[in-house]
Protein backbone atom coordinates (compact mmCIF):
# COMPACT_ATOMS: atom_id res chain seq x y z
CA UNK A 1 0.00 0.00 0.00
CA UNK A 2 1.22 3.22 -0.75
CA UNK A 3 2.10 5.72 2.01
CA UNK A 4 -0.28 8.41 1.51
CA UNK A 5 1.58 10.69 4.16
CA UNK A 6 3.69 12.96 2.66
CA UNK A 7 4.76 16.65 2.81
CA UNK A 8 3.65 17.50 -0.10
CA UNK A 9 -0.07 16.65 0.75
CA UNK A 10 0.37 18.28 4.29
CA UNK A 11 -0.97 21.54 5.51
CA UNK A 12 2.81 22.80 5.61
CA UNK A 13 2.46 25.01 8.26
CA UNK A 14 5.19 27.82 7.94
CA UNK A 15 4.38 30.24 11.05
CA UNK A 16 2.55 29.35 14.87
CA UNK A 17 1.76 32.45 16.68
CA UNK A 18 0.23 30.94 20.26
CA UNK A 19 -1.31 33.54 22.31
CA UNK A 20 -3.12 33.85 25.84
CA UNK A 21 -4.06 36.39 28.29
CA UNK A 22 -6.59 35.97 31.47
CA UNK A 23 -9.99 37.07 31.41
CA UNK A 24 -11.25 39.58 34.18
CA UNK A 25 -15.20 39.99 34.31
CA UNK A 26 -16.71 43.15 34.88
CA UNK A 27 -20.20 42.26 34.76
CA UNK A 28 -21.42 39.21 35.80
CA UNK A 29 -22.06 36.58 32.37
CA UNK A 30 -23.82 33.89 31.40
CA UNK A 31 -22.02 31.36 29.78
CA UNK A 32 -25.26 29.37 28.76
CA UNK A 33 -25.69 25.37 28.35
CA UNK A 34 -29.12 25.28 26.40
CA UNK A 35 -30.88 23.90 29.07
CA UNK A 36 -32.96 25.14 31.73
CA UNK A 37 -34.74 24.28 35.06
CA UNK A 38 -38.07 25.66 34.86
CA UNK A 39 -38.12 29.52 34.34
CA UNK A 40 -34.33 29.27 35.05
CA UNK A 41 -31.55 29.43 32.85
CA UNK A 42 -28.42 27.06 33.43
CA UNK A 43 -24.56 27.86 33.01
CA UNK A 44 -21.95 26.04 31.43
CA UNK A 45 -20.23 23.93 34.45
CA UNK A 46 -16.69 21.69 34.35
CA UNK A 47 -17.94 18.26 34.94
CA UNK A 48 -15.49 16.86 37.02
CA UNK A 49 -14.50 19.93 39.00
CA UNK A 50 -18.03 22.11 38.77
CA UNK A 51 -14.88 25.12 37.44
CA UNK A 52 -17.00 27.71 35.15
CA UNK A 53 -16.63 27.09 31.73
CA UNK A 54 -16.61 29.68 28.57
CA UNK A 55 -16.39 27.29 25.08
CA UNK A 56 -13.65 28.22 22.72
CA UNK A 57 -16.76 27.94 19.92
CA UNK A 58 -17.93 31.06 21.51
CA UNK A 59 -14.60 32.54 21.90
CA UNK A 60 -13.81 32.13 18.08
CA UNK A 61 -17.48 33.13 17.21
CA UNK A 62 -17.12 36.15 18.93
CA UNK A 63 -13.55 37.18 17.69
CA UNK A 64 -15.43 36.42 13.38
CA UNK A 65 -18.15 38.59 14.06
CA UNK A 66 -16.11 41.15 15.52
CA UNK A 67 -13.51 41.24 12.86
CA UNK A 68 -16.33 40.76 10.23
CA UNK A 69 -18.35 43.61 11.21
CA UNK A 70 -15.09 45.92 11.33
CA UNK A 71 -13.98 44.98 7.46
CA UNK A 72 -17.98 45.21 6.62
CA UNK A 73 -20.12 47.18 8.63
CA UNK A 74 -22.90 46.08 10.91
CA UNK A 75 -25.50 43.66 9.93
CA UNK A 76 -23.88 43.32 5.90
CA UNK A 77 -23.47 39.76 4.30
CA UNK A 78 -20.99 38.41 2.20
CA UNK A 79 -21.27 35.75 0.08
CA UNK A 80 -18.67 33.28 -0.67
CA UNK A 81 -16.39 35.16 1.70
CA UNK A 82 -12.26 34.47 0.50
CA UNK A 83 -11.54 37.67 2.83
CA UNK A 84 -9.48 37.36 5.64
CA UNK A 85 -12.58 36.62 8.04
CA UNK A 86 -12.71 33.14 6.03
CA UNK A 87 -9.53 32.39 5.93
CA UNK A 88 -8.50 32.86 9.72
CA UNK A 89 -11.84 31.08 11.36
CA UNK A 90 -12.72 28.93 8.45
CA UNK A 91 -15.94 28.71 5.58
CA UNK A 92 -18.21 26.01 5.02
CA UNK A 93 -19.87 25.62 1.91
CA UNK A 94 -22.93 23.22 1.72
CA UNK A 95 -23.68 23.19 -1.50
CA UNK A 96 -20.18 21.96 -3.28
CA UNK A 97 -19.40 19.95 -0.10
CA UNK A 98 -16.12 21.70 0.65
CA UNK A 99 -14.86 23.83 3.80
CA UNK A 100 -12.16 26.05 4.49
CA UNK A 101 -10.52 24.73 7.82
CA UNK A 102 -9.75 27.69 10.20
CA UNK A 103 -5.86 28.86 11.00
CA UNK A 104 -7.52 30.25 14.25
CA UNK A 105 -7.88 27.67 17.13
CA UNK A 106 -9.03 28.91 20.36
CA UNK A 107 -9.49 26.70 23.86
CA UNK A 108 -12.14 26.21 25.99
CA UNK A 109 -11.27 28.20 28.85
CA UNK A 110 -11.74 27.44 32.61
CA UNK A 111 -12.14 29.75 35.48
CA UNK A 112 -11.20 29.69 38.84
CA UNK A 113 -13.34 28.06 41.52
CA UNK A 114 -16.27 30.98 42.32
CA UNK A 115 -20.02 30.00 43.59
CA UNK A 116 -22.38 31.42 41.10
CA UNK A 117 -25.62 33.62 41.55
CA UNK A 118 -28.67 34.24 40.01
CA UNK A 119 -29.85 37.30 38.22
CA UNK A 120 -34.06 37.80 37.81
CA UNK A 121 -35.90 39.50 35.09
CA UNK A 122 -39.32 40.73 34.43
CA UNK A 123 -41.08 41.66 31.48
CA UNK A 124 -43.13 44.73 32.10
CA UNK A 125 -46.02 46.26 30.18
CA UNK A 126 -45.40 49.66 28.26
CA UNK A 127 -48.72 50.56 28.73
CA UNK A 128 -49.81 49.25 32.24
CA UNK A 129 -45.72 49.56 33.68
CA UNK A 130 -46.88 46.67 35.66
CA UNK A 131 -45.05 43.16 35.44
CA UNK A 132 -46.46 40.84 32.87
CA UNK A 133 -47.66 37.79 34.28
CA UNK A 134 -45.64 35.01 33.71
CA UNK A 135 -43.18 37.01 32.41
CA UNK A 136 -40.80 36.30 35.26
CA UNK A 137 -37.68 34.25 34.86
CA UNK A 138 -34.38 33.55 36.29
CA UNK A 139 -30.72 32.53 35.03
CA UNK A 140 -27.04 31.75 36.49
CA UNK A 141 -24.55 33.93 36.06
CA UNK A 142 -20.80 33.99 37.09
CA UNK A 143 -19.84 36.79 39.23
CA UNK A 144 -17.37 39.57 38.65
CA UNK A 145 -13.54 39.03 38.83
CA UNK A 146 -14.19 35.61 37.88
CA UNK A 147 -11.00 34.87 35.99
CA UNK A 148 -10.41 32.77 32.64
CA UNK A 149 -6.65 32.05 30.97
CA UNK A 150 -7.51 31.73 27.06
CA UNK A 151 -5.05 30.15 24.88
CA UNK A 152 -5.31 30.96 20.83
CA UNK A 153 -3.37 29.40 18.16
CA UNK A 154 -2.54 31.23 14.88
CA UNK A 155 -1.20 29.25 11.86
CA UNK A 156 0.01 30.23 8.56
CA UNK A 157 0.58 28.24 5.80
CA UNK A 158 2.82 27.96 2.98
CA UNK A 159 1.46 30.32 0.14
CA UNK A 160 -1.00 32.33 2.63
CA UNK A 161 -0.09 36.27 3.20
CA UNK A 162 1.65 36.31 6.46
CA UNK A 163 1.16 39.52 7.31
CA UNK A 164 -2.25 40.09 6.40
CA UNK A 165 -3.68 37.29 7.99
CA UNK A 166 -1.15 38.09 11.34
CA UNK A 167 -2.80 41.89 11.23
CA UNK A 168 -6.63 39.88 11.06
CA UNK A 169 -5.47 38.24 14.14
CA UNK A 170 -4.18 41.02 16.13
CA UNK A 171 -7.42 43.02 14.75
CA UNK A 172 -9.85 40.29 16.71
CA UNK A 173 -7.41 39.75 19.35
CA UNK A 174 -7.67 44.33 20.36
CA UNK A 175 -11.45 43.76 20.18
CA UNK A 176 -10.90 41.51 23.02
CA UNK A 177 -8.56 43.76 24.72
CA UNK A 178 -10.11 46.92 24.15
CA UNK A 179 -13.34 45.62 25.38
CA UNK A 180 -15.52 45.91 22.41
CA UNK A 181 -16.11 41.84 22.38
CA UNK A 182 -18.81 40.75 25.07
CA UNK A 183 -19.19 37.47 25.57
CA UNK A 184 -21.98 35.14 26.80
CA UNK A 185 -25.88 35.69 27.14
CA UNK A 186 -27.88 39.01 27.49
CA UNK A 187 -24.74 41.27 26.42
CA UNK A 188 -26.30 43.37 24.74
CA UNK A 189 -27.65 44.24 28.05
CA UNK A 190 -24.36 44.97 29.76
CA UNK A 191 -23.27 41.32 30.87
CA UNK A 192 -20.01 39.35 29.80
CA UNK A 193 -18.44 42.39 30.01
CA UNK A 194 -14.75 41.91 31.13
CA UNK A 195 -10.71 43.20 30.71
CA UNK A 196 -7.81 42.05 29.98
CA UNK A 197 -4.15 41.72 31.26
CA UNK A 198 -1.31 39.34 31.29
CA UNK A 199 -0.83 38.71 27.99
CA UNK A 200 2.01 36.09 26.60
CA UNK A 201 3.25 35.04 23.03
CA UNK A 202 5.25 32.94 21.15
CA UNK A 203 5.89 32.97 17.66
CA UNK A 204 7.21 29.62 16.43
CA UNK A 205 8.95 29.37 13.23
CA UNK A 206 8.62 25.87 11.95
CA UNK A 207 11.94 25.94 9.08
CA UNK A 208 14.46 26.20 12.56
CA UNK A 209 14.61 23.00 14.29
CA UNK A 210 15.19 24.93 17.78
CA UNK A 211 11.44 26.09 17.52
CA UNK A 212 10.04 22.82 16.00
CA UNK A 213 11.76 20.92 18.80
CA UNK A 214 10.45 23.21 21.13
CA UNK A 215 6.68 23.25 19.79
CA UNK A 216 6.99 19.20 19.92
CA UNK A 217 8.25 19.14 23.68
CA UNK A 218 6.43 22.15 25.22
CA UNK A 219 4.12 23.21 22.63
CA UNK A 220 0.66 22.23 24.68
CA UNK A 221 1.84 23.36 27.97
CA UNK A 222 0.88 26.88 29.06
CA UNK A 223 3.51 29.55 28.35
CA UNK A 224 5.60 30.88 30.73
CA UNK A 225 8.03 33.82 30.55
CA UNK A 226 7.47 37.92 31.01
CA UNK A 227 4.00 38.86 30.57
CA UNK A 228 2.38 42.07 29.39
CA UNK A 229 -0.98 43.89 30.18
CA UNK A 230 -0.94 45.77 26.50
CA UNK A 231 -1.13 43.14 24.13
CA UNK A 232 0.16 45.79 21.11
CA UNK A 233 3.44 45.72 22.88
CA UNK A 234 3.92 42.24 22.15
CA UNK A 235 3.02 42.78 18.13
CA UNK A 236 5.46 44.95 15.96
CA UNK A 237 4.64 48.48 15.82
CA UNK A 238 4.70 48.55 12.04
CA UNK A 239 1.72 45.80 11.82
CA UNK A 240 -1.77 48.48 11.90
CA UNK A 241 -5.07 47.55 12.43
CA UNK A 242 -7.84 47.05 9.21
CA UNK A 243 -10.12 50.38 8.91
CA UNK A 244 -12.68 50.23 10.98
CA UNK A 245 -16.12 50.17 8.80
CA UNK A 246 -18.75 50.22 11.43
CA UNK A 247 -21.12 52.98 12.04
CA UNK A 248 -22.69 53.67 15.37
CA UNK A 249 -23.68 56.28 18.22
CA UNK A 250 -22.29 55.26 21.27
CA UNK A 251 -23.48 58.03 24.78
CA UNK A 252 -21.52 57.65 27.38
CA UNK A 253 -22.94 59.61 30.31
CA UNK A 254 -22.77 60.56 34.08
CA UNK A 255 -25.74 61.63 36.42
CA UNK A 256 -26.85 62.97 39.51
CA UNK A 257 -29.23 60.29 41.51
CA UNK A 258 -31.60 62.80 42.72
CA UNK A 259 -33.26 61.11 45.41
CA UNK A 260 -33.22 57.28 45.48
CA UNK A 261 -33.50 54.43 43.10
CA UNK A 262 -34.74 50.54 43.68
CA UNK A 263 -33.99 47.84 41.35
CA UNK A 264 -34.71 45.02 42.92
CA UNK A 265 -32.71 42.01 43.96
CA UNK A 266 -33.95 38.43 44.10
CA UNK A 267 -34.96 39.70 47.88
CA UNK A 268 -37.25 41.98 46.01
CA UNK A 269 -37.20 44.73 48.48
CA UNK A 270 -33.03 45.66 48.37
CA UNK A 271 -31.53 47.44 45.62
CA UNK A 272 -29.27 44.83 42.82
CA UNK A 273 -25.62 44.59 44.48
CA UNK A 274 -23.13 43.26 43.31
CA UNK A 275 -19.81 42.36 45.46
CA UNK A 276 -21.79 44.47 47.54
CA UNK A 277 -22.12 47.12 45.30
CA UNK A 278 -25.18 49.10 44.00
CA UNK A 279 -25.62 48.25 40.36
CA UNK A 280 -28.01 50.12 37.51
CA UNK A 281 -28.75 46.74 35.67
CA UNK A 282 -28.25 46.87 31.93
CA UNK A 283 -32.38 45.13 31.53
CA UNK A 284 -33.80 47.91 33.78
CA UNK A 285 -31.82 50.65 32.15
CA UNK A 286 -32.56 49.23 28.40
CA UNK A 287 -36.31 48.94 29.67
CA UNK A 288 -36.32 52.42 30.80
CA UNK A 289 -34.96 53.84 27.53
CA UNK A 290 -37.03 51.64 25.45
CA UNK A 291 -40.55 52.67 26.96
CA UNK A 292 -39.51 56.40 26.68
CA UNK A 293 -38.51 56.51 23.11
CA UNK A 294 -41.83 54.42 22.62
CA UNK A 295 -44.04 56.98 24.18
CA UNK A 296 -41.79 59.73 22.04
CA UNK A 297 -42.31 58.21 19.09
CA UNK A 298 -46.33 57.94 19.52
CA UNK A 299 -46.33 61.39 20.62
CA UNK A 300 -44.78 62.64 17.67
CA UNK A 301 -47.31 60.24 15.27
CA UNK A 302 -44.14 58.31 14.18
CA UNK A 303 -45.42 56.30 11.27
CA UNK A 304 -44.91 52.67 11.97
CA UNK A 305 -43.77 53.48 15.46
CA UNK A 306 -43.71 50.09 16.98
CA UNK A 307 -41.97 48.52 13.83
CA UNK A 308 -39.06 51.39 14.16
CA UNK A 309 -38.75 50.23 18.36
CA UNK A 310 -38.46 47.14 17.55
CA UNK A 311 -35.67 47.64 14.94
CA UNK A 312 -33.89 49.82 17.54
CA UNK A 313 -34.15 47.44 20.41
CA UNK A 314 -35.42 43.97 19.21
CA UNK A 315 -38.71 41.93 19.00
CA UNK A 316 -40.05 40.09 22.37
CA UNK A 317 -41.94 37.01 21.27
CA UNK A 318 -42.91 35.51 18.38
CA UNK A 319 -45.12 37.61 15.28
CA UNK A 320 -47.97 35.47 15.44
CA UNK A 321 -48.03 34.82 12.09
CA UNK A 322 -45.71 31.67 11.67
CA UNK A 323 -45.52 28.66 13.46
CA UNK A 324 -43.19 28.49 16.02
CA UNK A 325 -39.58 26.99 14.74
CA UNK A 326 -40.24 29.53 11.66
CA UNK A 327 -40.34 32.60 13.70
CA UNK A 328 -37.93 35.21 13.51
CA UNK A 329 -36.84 37.69 16.53
CA UNK A 330 -33.99 39.92 15.07
CA UNK A 331 -32.17 41.19 17.62
CA UNK A 332 -31.61 44.90 19.06
CA UNK A 333 -29.55 47.40 17.67
CA UNK A 334 -29.21 49.55 20.77
CA UNK A 335 -26.74 48.14 23.63
CA UNK A 336 -26.34 49.39 27.02
CA UNK A 337 -23.73 48.52 29.71
CA UNK A 338 -24.19 47.64 33.04
CA UNK A 339 -22.51 49.96 35.53
CA UNK A 340 -21.78 50.65 39.57
CA UNK A 341 -23.52 52.90 41.29
CA UNK A 342 -20.40 55.27 42.42
CA UNK A 343 -20.82 57.14 46.27
CA UNK A 344 -24.15 55.64 46.80
CA UNK A 345 -25.84 54.91 50.33
CA UNK A 346 -27.12 51.81 50.62
CA UNK A 347 -27.44 50.74 54.33
CA UNK A 348 -30.86 52.69 54.93
CA UNK A 349 -33.82 50.64 55.85
CA UNK A 350 -36.90 52.84 54.88
CA UNK A 351 -40.54 51.59 56.53
CA UNK A 352 -43.48 51.59 54.29
CA UNK A 353 -46.98 51.25 54.85
CA UNK A 354 -50.11 50.63 52.52
CA UNK A 355 -52.87 52.95 52.80
CA UNK A 356 -56.51 52.09 52.85
CA UNK A 357 -57.67 54.18 49.59
CA UNK A 358 -61.35 54.39 51.31
CA UNK A 359 -60.27 55.31 54.80
CA UNK A 360 -57.42 56.66 54.83
CA UNK A 361 -56.09 54.40 57.47
CA UNK A 362 -53.59 51.62 57.12
CA UNK A 363 -54.34 48.21 56.03
CA UNK A 364 -53.82 45.21 58.34
CA UNK A 365 -50.80 43.41 57.99
CA UNK A 366 -49.53 46.06 55.47
CA UNK A 367 -46.23 47.16 56.82
CA UNK A 368 -43.12 46.62 55.00
CA UNK A 369 -39.41 48.07 54.66
CA UNK A 370 -37.64 48.76 51.63
CA UNK A 371 -33.66 49.48 51.50
CA UNK A 372 -33.29 51.04 47.84
CA UNK A 373 -29.62 52.96 47.38
CA UNK A 374 -30.14 56.56 48.24
CA UNK A 375 -28.02 59.62 46.32
CA UNK A 376 -25.90 62.27 48.05
CA UNK A 377 -24.53 65.03 46.38
CA UNK A 378 -21.41 63.17 44.74
CA UNK A 379 -23.22 60.55 43.89
CA UNK A 380 -22.90 58.86 40.70
CA UNK A 381 -25.24 57.38 37.98
CA UNK A 382 -23.02 55.79 34.71
CA UNK A 383 -25.14 55.41 31.67
CA UNK A 384 -23.79 54.18 28.02
CA UNK A 385 -26.02 53.38 25.15
CA UNK A 386 -25.17 52.50 21.86
CA UNK A 387 -26.99 52.41 18.65
CA UNK A 388 -25.30 50.24 15.48
CA UNK A 389 -26.11 51.47 12.24
CA UNK A 390 -26.06 48.83 10.00
CA UNK A 391 -23.42 48.90 6.74
CA UNK A 392 -24.93 51.00 3.69
CA UNK A 393 -24.80 48.05 1.38
CA UNK A 394 -26.85 45.93 3.72
CA UNK A 395 -30.54 44.77 2.70
CA UNK A 396 -31.32 47.02 6.35
CA UNK A 397 -29.84 49.97 5.28
CA UNK A 398 -32.49 53.20 5.39
CA UNK A 399 -30.61 56.00 5.47
CA UNK A 400 -33.50 58.54 6.67
CA UNK A 401 -34.70 55.94 8.47
CA UNK A 402 -31.67 55.48 10.71
CA UNK A 403 -31.18 59.03 10.71
CA UNK A 404 -34.19 59.45 12.58
CA UNK A 405 -33.62 56.95 15.07
CA UNK A 406 -30.38 58.79 16.03
CA UNK A 407 -32.44 61.59 16.44
CA UNK A 408 -35.44 59.19 18.54
CA UNK A 409 -32.10 58.08 21.04
CA UNK A 410 -30.85 62.11 21.28
CA UNK A 411 -34.76 63.51 22.79
CA UNK A 412 -34.51 60.31 25.24
CA UNK A 413 -31.01 61.51 26.09
CA UNK A 414 -33.02 65.11 26.85
CA UNK A 415 -35.30 63.22 28.72
CA UNK A 416 -32.76 61.61 30.95
CA UNK A 417 -30.65 64.38 31.33
CA UNK A 418 -33.52 66.42 32.41
CA UNK A 419 -35.01 63.82 35.35
CA UNK A 420 -38.03 62.90 33.24
CA UNK A 421 -37.17 59.30 32.57
CA UNK A 422 -37.18 56.61 36.15
CA UNK A 423 -34.90 54.04 35.99
CA UNK A 424 -36.08 51.30 38.65
CA UNK A 425 -39.34 50.50 40.36
CA UNK A 426 -41.38 52.75 42.91
CA UNK A 427 -41.47 56.09 40.56
CA UNK A 428 -44.73 56.85 42.63
CA UNK A 429 -42.76 57.76 45.08
CA UNK A 430 -40.18 59.71 43.36
CA UNK A 431 -37.65 57.04 43.08
CA UNK A 432 -35.29 56.55 40.14
CA UNK A 433 -34.72 60.41 38.75
CA UNK A 434 -31.58 61.50 36.96
CA UNK A 435 -29.99 64.84 36.60
CA UNK A 436 -27.45 65.19 33.71
CA UNK A 437 -24.32 66.47 34.69
CA UNK A 438 -21.63 65.13 31.83
CA UNK A 439 -22.22 63.35 28.46
CA UNK A 440 -19.84 62.40 25.62
CA UNK A 441 -21.08 61.62 22.47
CA UNK A 442 -19.35 59.59 19.42
CA UNK A 443 -21.09 59.86 16.22
CA UNK A 444 -19.47 57.42 14.12
CA UNK A 445 -21.60 57.80 10.98
CA UNK A 446 -20.42 59.42 7.66
CA UNK A 447 -17.85 60.78 9.46
CA UNK A 448 -16.17 61.00 12.92
CA UNK A 449 -17.60 63.41 15.28
CA UNK A 450 -17.43 63.92 19.20
CA UNK A 451 -19.45 66.20 21.07
CA UNK A 452 -19.65 67.07 25.21
CA UNK A 453 -22.61 68.31 26.84
CA UNK A 454 -21.67 69.07 30.32
CA UNK A 455 -23.61 71.11 33.23
CA UNK A 456 -21.89 74.39 34.44
CA UNK A 457 -24.08 76.01 37.17
CA UNK A 458 -27.42 77.24 35.70
CA UNK A 459 -26.51 76.36 31.81
CA UNK A 460 -25.41 73.21 29.99
CA UNK A 461 -22.61 73.55 27.65
CA UNK A 462 -23.17 71.57 24.31
CA UNK A 463 -20.43 71.07 21.32
CA UNK A 464 -21.78 71.87 18.25
CA UNK A 465 -25.73 72.03 19.05
CA UNK A 466 -26.36 72.30 15.28
CA UNK A 467 -25.05 68.34 14.64
CA UNK A 468 -27.24 66.95 17.44
CA UNK A 469 -30.51 69.26 15.74
CA UNK A 470 -30.14 67.90 12.21
CA UNK A 471 -30.54 64.51 13.59
CA UNK A 472 -33.88 65.68 15.01
CA UNK A 473 -34.90 67.64 12.13
CA UNK A 474 -34.56 64.45 10.47
CA UNK A 475 -36.84 62.58 13.00
CA UNK A 476 -39.40 65.14 11.77
CA UNK A 477 -38.54 65.16 8.14
CA UNK A 478 -38.84 61.36 8.38
CA UNK A 479 -42.67 61.50 10.04
CA UNK A 480 -43.45 64.03 7.12
CA UNK A 481 -42.39 61.90 4.08
CA UNK A 482 -44.94 58.87 6.18
CA UNK A 483 -41.70 56.34 5.52
CA UNK A 484 -41.95 53.22 6.72
CA UNK A 485 -39.06 50.33 7.75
Amino acid sequence: MANRISGASSRQIMWRYIVEGDLILDTPAHFGSGDSSGTEMIILQDALEGLPLLPGTSIAGALRHYLHTRLYGYRHEVENDQSVVATLFGEANEEENYGIQSRVIVDDALGNKTPMSIREQVKIDPEKSLADDGALFSFQVWPIETTFRLRFELEILQGDVHDNLLKGFLTALLGLAQGEIPLGARKNRGLGRFHMKNWRMKAIDTQQSSHLLWWLREGGQPLSGQSVDKLQDLFDDSLPQFYDHRRFVRIDSAYRLCDSMLIRSESEMVHLQTNGVPVVSGSSLAGAIRARASKIAQTIQLPNAETVINDMFGQFGGDGNAPRDQQTLPAGRVLVQEHFIDGGVTGWVQNRVKIDRFTGGAVDKALFDQQPVFGLEDTRVYVCVELRIPDKKSEKYHELLHRAQIGLLFLVLKDLWTEDVVIGGDASVGRGRLSGEFANITIQHDDVKHIELQRQTQEIRVDYPAVLEAYVEDLYEYIKGGASV
